[in-house]
């Protein structure tokens, strides 16, 4: 099982995935569709749908995650 939050470091910008034992497994890392991290929009809601991670960002986007890896598997235009 895993938990998702934000990094105690973070700003909501970059959601972390954590093992129940609160070992980090991975991070969105930099947002896919900014270039400056520190200005990318900070992502709002986090769900889990057919066993991919998904998160909802200011700028309209959902995005779709592996939930193991981390990897983005697809982003869809919601605004």
């Amino acid at each position: 099982m895993l938990e998702t939050s934000s990094h105690p470091d973070s700003d909501g910008r970059n959601p972390y995935v954590f093992d129940r034992d609160g070992t980090e497994r991975w991070w969105v890392g930099d947002h896919p569709h900014s270039d400056a991290p520190a200005s990318a929009p900070p992502f709002t809601d986090i769900w889990l749908d057919n066993g991919n991670l998904c998160g909802y960002a200011t700028d309209g986007y959902e995005y779709r995650f592996d939930p193991e890896t981390g990897e983005l598997l697809d982003t869809i235009w919601r605004k």
